[in-house]
């Protein structure tokens, strides 16, 4: 019994200890892991048209031929020497000028094109020179070119043609131009007013048989009804020397003062001289004045074809207008870029005449015709 007695009491003891016993805490269930999220693939560059494509392939072929050759008018001493670097450093091809009048360069281009051992890539020179290169065959069109694909830039089209053969860099109004020092009350205001007898004897002009910027400062006007024959009939009358160097020649010689009044130059030819310090300023006439400009086009054979589209497209660029128009002080085609034209240069006409198809076909014709002889006599 009394073994039996302790058992109880052990029992009882031992269950009264399990009560007061704290109750153990539940076991957390761990959350479950979140899923991983996968990893960002990484960022795409822009996607290419077909038509950007196909570019690279053209700059990628232009900097393996290495080389693009100009025959240029413009692109002459500093003005080439800089036009050169920059195209070299931008895509790693030289480019070799080749300096000479337009008339020089078509006759060249002829000769080489016919005996079939071509060099030129890009002719430059006035857009009428570039519109008789055209015409007889020796350029072509570049196809399809990414500056002429962007809107609403332009101030002129630059494609001067249907075929997009000829185009325009440079915009330029064909003016007359006095010495810095004539007084504005002197000066004339009108084509007409070169009738004055007291311009007898003292206006210059380049000779129409070697330089078109006669025929691009008329025809328009012509064309306009703006003078007629007659007028030019009268013009020749008032002895009119007829300059048989460059038209820089022509401007000279009203900075030195030899001649009062000189007709028919372009900015691009007398803003550079008017940055080195020839005294001239350009005069505004109320007929209107014609805009002629300075043009390039694409050789026929060329034996750079994709160095010279390269040319071409930087030429027509926002980079190059804005290149070209600081170094040849004349206005650009496109609006997005600044006028660099030498302060005492710039003008803007109460009212422009733009070449015109037609404008252009008349000065071709009427310039191999050497039409205005029979108006301005030469030895004079």
């Amino acid at each position: 019994m009394k073994a039996f007695s302790v058992s109880v009491t052990l029992v009882v003891l031992l269950a009264f200890l399990a009560a007061c016993a704290p109750t153990p805490a539940p076991v957390a269930t761990p959350a479950p892991a979140p899923a991983a999220k996968p990893l960002a693939a990484p960022a795409a560059g822009p996607v290419q048209t077909a038509e950007e494509v196909a570019w690279q392939k053209v700059i990628s072929a232009a900097r393996k031929e290495g080389k693009v050759t100009l025959y240029a008018w413009a692109f002459t001493g500093d003005i080439g020497t800089e036009i050169s670097r920059i195209f070299k450093e931008k895509y790693g091809v030289t480019v070799e000028i080749i300096t000479g009048r337009g008339n020089e360069q078509i006759e060249r281009l002829k000769t080489e094109q016919r005996i079939g051992n071509v060099v030129a890539d890009v002719m430059e020179s006035s857009i009428l020179n570039v519109v008789n290169a055209k015409d007889i065959g020796v350029v072509v069109s570049p196809g399809d070119l990414p500056s002429l694909r962007e809107k609403n830039v332009w101030l002129m089209p630059p494609g001067l043609d249907a075929e997009s053969t000829v185009f325009a860099y440079q915009a330029a109004p064909m003016v007359v131009w006095a010495h810095k020092n004539m007084k504005p009350e002197d000066a004339p205001q009108s084509w007409k007013d070169l009738l004055n007898p007291r311009w007898k004897g003292k206006l210059v002009m380049a000779d129409p048989t070697v330089s078109s910027g006669p025929y691009l400062a008329f025809i328009p006007l012509l064309n306009a009804r703006a003078i007629d024959e007659d007028y030019l009939r009268s013009l020749g009358n008032q002895d009119v020397f007829l300059e048989v160097g460059s038209t820089r020649d022509v401007a000279k010689k009203v900075g030195s003062g030899e001649y009062l009044l000189a007709m028919a130059i372009s900015s691009s030819s007398a803003g550079p001289l008017v940055k080195e310090g020839l005294p001239l300023k350009p005069l505004d006439m109320i007929e209107g004045v014609g805009v002629s400009g300075l043009g390039v086009a694409m050789v026929k054979q060329s034996s750079h074809p994709n160095a010279a589209r390269l040319f071409l497209n930087w030429s027509l660029s926002a980079e190059g207008q804005a290149k070209l128009s600081e170094l040849i002080s004349s206005p650009g085609v496109r609006s997005d870029v600044p006028d660099f034209s030498v302060p005492g240069v710039r003008i803007k006409p109460k009212k422009l005449m733009p070449l015109t198809v037609k404008d252009m076909a008349d000065q071709s014709r009427l310039f191999q015709a050497k039409y205005l002889l029979q108006f301005f006599k030469r030895g004079k």
